[in-house]
């Protein structure tokens, strides 16, 4: 994270130079070889390259490894206790500590062109997800030690020629360091070190902010050049280390070395996480390329892209690109290299690319999602039936298959239970409240966050195995007698309240496709730099824009978090809650059988009157099968579609042979103007038809289910869409003239009723408009073509009737509504002390007279701020009635009065007037503006009494 102000500093701290040092002067200086001129791309011995991306390495190969030119160690301490774990975890080479860890992790030993001479330049990418800044952020005042990772230039002997030091931890350490060979001392070139912020739209997603570390050689110099460049604050050191005396560099290599004293925050370690990625070795005339993006989300007829550009952010526009060996044509207007071939609508597919420019070679990957090509008025809707948001119930530490159902039974929402002891209970026993079996097993709550790759695959897949023995199927839609094939177990809790990189993957391999927040604060790394479905933020805050609130990759839903405890209850949660729903996100309840905040958790179950946003009640299993449903669903019109009957086929790629559940995904269609005749699905043997009840009518459903749905001008449709499926939609075009809204149903009297009611477009004349009513006092005030008012006043109150009607020369479309009258009148106001105090719990009384005739009476008592009120309707007041407020406090009685308005409120205070020696309490009731006034007169005829008895 930035520092506390979010805000990046505009300038680089100034270099620490030490004179004893064998430096030349530290010049900062442009990247090397990266001016923007065309060459040639061919290699040989004036242009050359290579670069090690990682890309085809198997997920899970870890240290002691040879991969190509490179060789990964893990690091234990002197007892053989795990410290630091290299693993390869899809395309990425990771470095994550548990403990104290000293010692080199990688070698980069690079082959490169025989023929070359000394000119050359070896770099590699240094990520570092957390530094100090990210503790400062978030205020915590436990910090991590210090944690470095160190790379070195070394020779054919492996005798060290230069080196750069990146250092982060508390305050002290923090730093960006140039080791000098000779002295074999280190100095300290930046002071501060920036985070990986990733870049994500809603579309692709580029690399986060890393470092760049070059050593470049060339024409048989003593000296290497340094360069540190940051991906989003460009050149942070440029200088020259002369190299010993001895030294042959004609074969360099890297050595990497991590360096770490951790801390400790509260009962969990401070694990420190780095990437390193895209080792590189070139001639010192090739430009530096550096290819994007990490994912992207394209249509189904879209060119799948690259970008290629320096490290200046310049882009290369004479590379050689080949994706999937499609040659890739350099497009000036997006500034992209683009290929066209055909695609399945597919989630996260992995595509091949190779560049080539300067000589360098590049081969990565490209994670693509490609999407159904636009169709007018249909979508593929981001959430179970159209609804805006998600809410997911589940318990902790369960022991039995419906745990989470015992939990959660005041509430009428699915549940899951993350079982971590007991197992009991049969699978069976979850159909029907529609729930899900989940994990939380093994529970190594305080290190699971640190584990090994081996560990964590190890755990990962004993705790399937527990599940697989103990039960026969996780859900509804697991349920071999229903859609599933049985033993599919994705959800799981938060592993241990964290986990780190390698237990993300390892679950996932394992079977796992959701799991709880891995982001905390206080672990070195978190899966955010390619994606995060939720990145742990302050409470209480907005999520960042470097933050994301939606899986653009798979392994995102490892990282997604659960954000309310229903143990406590903070004020923190409603808004998290609505800023979660306004961003249509997945809001995920969970507690240890314990519920404090009931009402918050009812207001989620029921139909949302008081907010815009409507939830779709869910397991977290059913959340990550719809994500994968919906982005691997295509549409495409079928050729038999025609005007008054649509047809769409509609198939999907196998969800479960990529472990997720057949749930059902929406499709919806906009049916504005338009009635709905039928809607028919086939599938198979399946062929379902609203016009017979085979499709049901979820009628506003909120949980999953199969069937059709219409709202407003949207149809929705849910259905499995299995690999080839089909809709029918019959549909009739709605007459018009036709109204459109609703009549208000809510007056009062006295005051102006008013019901604004709007229709379409005539289509054969004018709209004539045409009220019938038993309220005499209720008459259209005006009226268009497309809207009319109708209003009135009247001093009754009841129920009336109304039907308004309109045409044109061939239709006719009419409204029927109801008005309730109510004769509401709320009366309030402050009662104050003699000195304009408020006065709390005091009964206060306002009585409703007709002359001297009672109407009726109402009581209540002060609050905390010397307010009442009471509220009377229909018969209990009339026009100019008096209402008469009064109170006693401290043995003295005042009252105030007013006349009834036809206002539905009305104020009248209460003062209580001081006690005045010899003339006892002044009879007279005043509100308080006035009060200031009438105490300074009293003192006024008081003093004057008392001169005149002095006299």
């Amino acid at each position: 994270m930035r520092r506390t102000d979010f805000v990046r500093r505009a300038a680089v701290s100034e270099f620490l130079v030490v004179s004893a040092l064998a430096f030349s002067l530290l010049v900062p200086i442009g990247p090397m070889g990266d001016q923007n001129i065309a060459r040639p791309m061919y290699a040989g011995p004036e242009y050359w390259g290579i670069v090690e991306t990682f890309s085809n390495v198997t997920t899970g190969t870890h240290g002691p490894a040879t991969i190509n030119d490179v060789t990964i160690f893990g690091l234990t301490d002197p007892w053989g206790n795990f410290t630091a774990d290299t693993v390869v975890l899809d395309g990425w080479l990771y470095e994550m500590t548990a403990a104290d860890a000293r010692g080199t992790i990688m070698w980069y030993e690079p082959s490169g062109p025989s023929d070359r001479t000394d000119d050359w330049n070896l770099s590699l990418e240094v990520t570092k997800t957390k530094e100090d800044s990210s503790y400062e952020s978030f205020n915590l005042s436990v910090q991590a030690g210090r944690q470095a990772m160190l790379v070195y230039l070394c020779n054919e002997t492996d005798a060290i020629q230069a080196g750069i030091g990146f250092v982060t931890g508390s305050p002290a350490n923090e730093a960006i360091r140039l080791y000098d060979p000779i002295g074999m001392s280190w100095t300290n070139v930046e002071l501060d070190m920036w985070p990986a912020f990733p870049h994500d739209s809603e579309v692709f997603g580029l690399r986060p902010d890393r470092y760049l570390a070059a050593f470049a050689h060339s024409n048989n110099s003593p000296e290497i050049t340094v360069t540190v460049t940051n991906s989003g604050t460009g050149v942070v050191f440029s200088g020259n280390v002369t190299v010993p005396a001895t030294a042959n560099i004609v074969w360099p290599k890297l050595r990497v070395e991590m360096d770490v004293d951790t801390g400790v925050l509260s009962t969990y370690p401070i694990a420190t996480g780095w990437i390193v990625d895209n080792l590189m070795f070139r001639s010192m005339q090739s430009r530096h390329p550096i290819t994007e993006p990490v994912y992207e989300f394209v249509e189904a007829s879209d060119p799948v892209w690259i970008r290629v550009t320096d490290t200046s952010g310049i882009v290369i526009t004479d590379a050689s690109v080949a994706i999937e060996g499609i040659p890739a044509i350099f497009n000036a207007g997006t500034s992209r290299y683009e290929a066209s071939f055909p695609r399945p609508v597919d989630w996260d597919a992995k595509y091949n690319y190779t560049v080539i420019a300067d000589g360098v070679h590049i081969a990565d990957t490209v994670a693509v999602t490609t999407m159904i090509d636009a169709l007018s008025g249909v979508e593929i809707s981001r959430w179970w039936n159209g609804w805006d948001w998600v809410s997911v119930f589940g318990r902790d530490d369960s022991s039995d298959a419906t745990s989470a159902d015992l939990t959660y039974k005041a509430f009428d929402h699915p549940t899951t239970s993350y079982m971590s002891s007991g197992f009991t209970g049969n699978s069976s026993d979850i159909l029907k409240s529609q729930s899900e079996i989940a994990l939380h097993y093994p529970h190594d709550w305080k290190t699971w966050g640190h584990s090994s790759w081996v560990t964590s695959i190890m755990s990962a897949e004993a705790g399937q195995s527990m599940l697989d023995e103990k039960y026969d199927f996780a859900s509804r839609w697991d349920d071999p007698s229903y859609v599933g094939v049985g033993d599919t177990y994705i959800s799981m809790a938060n592993p241990g309240n964290t986990a780190s990189w390698e237990m993300m993957f390892a679950q996932f391999q394992t079977g796992i496709r959701i799991m709880g927040t891995s982001s905390w604060t206080y672990l070195g790394g978190n899966n955010s730099l390619i994606g995060s479905y939720w990145i742990n933020v302050p409470t209480g805050s907005w999520l960042p824009s470097w933050g994301s609130w939606h899986p653009y990759q798979k392994i995102d839903m490892m990282d997604m978090l659960r954000s309310v405890n229903t143990d406590s209850d903070t004020v923190y949660q409603l808004p998290t809650i609505q800023m979660t729903a306004e961003n249509q996100g997945v809001v995920r309840f969970y507690n240890h059988n314990t519920i404090t905040n009931a009402s918050l958790l009812r207001w989620v179950v029921q139909q949302k009157n008081d907010f815009a946003y409507e939830n779709w009640k869910a397991t977290d299993g059913e959340v990550a099968s719809y994500v994968n449903g919906r982005w691997s669903t295509d549409v495409k019109v079928d050729a038999s579609s025609s005007g008054d009957k649509w047809v769409f086929d509609v198939s999907r790629q196998d969800p479960i042979s990529r472990g997720y559940w057949r749930v059902p995904v929406t499709i919806s269609f906009d049916i504005t103007d338009l009635d709905i005749d039928y809607v028919r699905v086939v599938s198979g043997p399946w062929d379902l038809n609203s016009s017979d009840g085979s499709l049901q009518d979820l009628n506003k459903s909120r949980e999953m289910d199969i069937g059709f749905d219409i709202r407003g001008d949207r149809l929705y449709v849910s259905y499995f869409w299995n690999e080839s499926s089909r809709v029918e939609i019959k549909i009739n075009q709605l007459e018009n003239p036709r109204i459109v809204s609703e009549g208000v149903s809510q007056g009062f009297s006295y005051v102006q009723y008013s019901s604004v009611l709007d229709c379409t477009e005539p289509d054969n004349g004018p709209s004539v408009w045409v009220l019938d009513t038993d309220a005499s006092w209720l008459a259209i005030d005006s009226s268009t073509d497309t809207s009319c008012v109708v209003s009135g006043v009247t001093a009754n109150w009841g129920v009336y009737f109304a039907n308004l009607t309109v045409s044109d020369g061939n239709s006719t479309s009419y409204l029927n509504w109801s008005i309730t009258i109510t004769r509401l009148k709320t009366v309030s106001g402050h009662v104050l002390n003699e000195t304009s105090g408020a006065i709390t719990g005091l009964l206060v009384t306002v009585t409703v007279k007709d002359g001297s005739v009672v109407r009726t009476l109402l009581t209540n008592t002060t609050d905390q701020n010397g307010f009442y009120t009471v509220t009377f309707t229909n018969d209990e007041w009339l026009l100019n009635d008096n209402i008469i407020v009064s109170a006693t406090y401290d043995n003295r009685t005042e009252e105030n009065s007013s006349s009834a308005t036809a206002n539905t409120a009305q104020e009248i205070n209460l003062q209580f007037i001081p006690i005045i020696p010899e003339f006892g309490v002044m009879e007279i009731a005043i509100v308080a503006s006035s009060i200031a006034a009438l105490v300074t007169a009293i003192a006024l005829i008081w003093r004057r009494k008392r001169t005149l008895r002095s006299a």
